[in-house]
Formats: C-alpha cells, sequence, structure tokens
C-alpha cells in the first residue's frame, strides 16, 4: 500500500526495478494498482511485487482491475 503510486514507481525505476504494464486505475479514483515484472527463478515466476494506492477508504478491488493486472502479468 502507497500514498502515491506514481512518486512509488519513480523510486524503484531508479533502482533498475521494472513493471509488467502501466497503472490500472485512473488518478484520483478509488484504486490504482500495478505489479513489478515477475522475478523468474528456475525458469517459473517467484515473486511478483503489486503496488496499490486506495482514497476514500475503498478497501476492494474492481473486476476491471483485477483483468488488468492479471492480463500484465501474462507472458
Amino acid at each position: 500500500l502507497v500514498e502515491n503510486i506514481d512518486a512509488a514507481i519513480a523510486a524503484m525505476k531508479k533502482r533498475n526495478i521494472q513493471f509488467a504494464a502501466n497503472i490500472v486505475g485512473e488518478p484520483e479514483t478509488d484504486l490504482r494498482q500495478i505489479f513489478t515484472q515477475p522475478e523468474e527463478r528456475n525458469g517459473k515466476v517467484y515473486t511478483v511485487l503489486e503496488l496499490i494506492e486506495r482514497h476514500n477508504g475503498y478497501m476492494g478491488f474492481l473486476p476491471p482491475q483485477a483483468n488488468g493486472l492479471m492480463e500484465s502479468t501474462r507472458k
């Protein structure tokens, strides 16, 4: 959970961390998410980090975001 997903991405990119796709969710909406590029070990996905920014007390997930996030990590 991050307060500013754009700032978090910028800081991580400075450390050469790559992302699987673009942010899912528009600025100023209740939910914005992104996954890092999957880390692989022995040819299999081992670790993926999700960054999530929430607003207005929203605690759920929205189907379009969930679908977009899953597609972003597909090879």
